[in-house]
């Protein structure tokens, strides 16, 4: 019996400490472990791109799928305007995290300077995003703040590093050119499926609600400026997909205009809502149905200027 009372005093005296000192020591090691994928340094060279620049005309706006799949440069040519292609990896991982970049967009260059502002966003095409964004705990980069539970398990540290070189599941991104674009001469698009690429969709009524809520916050911004609200091009290997994406697109553009109308603060003649055509052939994708690589980035910055300039 003393010898027991013995190994408990031990217990509570030093094991138990001990094990609280080893799990914080995991947090802070894993916390120090993550990676923003180059994404500070991205944030930091648009903002220096668009200081330098004499004057802005025309914005792109939104996530990854407009890092990969539209082309700031190559609007200039087809428009004669000056662009600039602001969007970023995520979309800044929320919405709040991204609307505090535009905001800084907006204090770096002359907001009643801009004539139009593409915003493109791939949320309403992906089940749940809104919760996933709505929820999301980190900073603009992805960055998670220290919490008393960790945001992996050691199994996956150790599977990332044994089998992937490293326990970093952040991937790097090039800095931006001048115009903001992507440079695909340091990207590798890697290999992706071609089959098993199919649709999926957001709830429409929370869809519509979150691209209202977006669009009067862009009227505020750029109080001059037309906004273009884009549904980007994915690549589907099924046609049945493409039948499901006219099926939502016509719902989810009617759901929006009903929100526009009952929501004060959106001129709703400054708005245009814009469905961008799929990519065609799947040797225009990089490395997810929606990002292009170089050749898919042509093809869908020359689809959007035709639609842009008819509109």
């Amino acid at each position: 019996m003393p010898f027991m009372v013995s190994v408990n005093r031990f217990i509570w005296r030093f094991g138990i400490p001990a094990l609280l000192l080893a799990y914080a020591g995991y947090l802070v090691w894993g916390y120090t472990q993550q990676t923003d994928g180059g994404r500070t340094a991205i944030i930091r060279q648009h903002l220096s791109n668009l200081q330098a620049m004499d004057h802005v005309d025309g914005l792109v706006l939104g996530g990854s799928n407009a890092v990969f799949s539209l082309s700031a440069a190559q609007l200039d040519e087809l428009s004669g305007m000056t662009w600039y292609n602001a969007s970023l990896m995520n979309e800044g991982y929320t919405d709040s995290n991204y609307r505090r970049f535009v905001t800084r967009v907006a204090e770096t260059v002359d907001p009643n300077a801009i004539k139009l502002v593409v915003y493109s966003t791939v949320s309403p095409l992906r089940a749940h995003e809104f919760d996933r964004r709505k929820n999301f705990k980190g900073d603009v980069t992805g960055h998670l703040p220290l919490s008393i539970k960790p945001s992996r398990s050691a199994l996956d540290y150790f599977i990332q590093s044994a089998f992937e070189g490293g326990v970093s599941k952040s991937k790097d991104y090039p800095l931006p050119t001048r115009d903001g674009d992507i440079d695909f001469s340091h990207v590798d698009c890697g290999d992706l499926p071609s089959e098993g690429q199919f649709f999926e969709w957001e709830d429409v009524t929370l869809s519509a609600h979150m691209i209202a809520i977006q669009t009067a916050f862009l009227e505020s911004m750029f109080p001059k400026a037309k906004v273009m609200i884009v549904l980007p091009s994915e690549y589907y290997s099924r046609p049945e997909d493409l039948e499901k994406r006219k099926e939502l697109v016509d719902s989810l553009f009617d759901q929006v205009t009903r929100e526009f109308d009952g929501m004060a603060g959106i001129d709703a003649s400054r708005v245009s809502l814009m469905e961008q055509s799929p990519y065609p052939v799947f040797g225009y994708v990089c490395d997810s149905r929606h990002h292009a690589n170089q050749i898919g980035r042509a093809f869908r910055t020359q689809d959007l200027f035709v639609r842009l300039d008819a509109s």
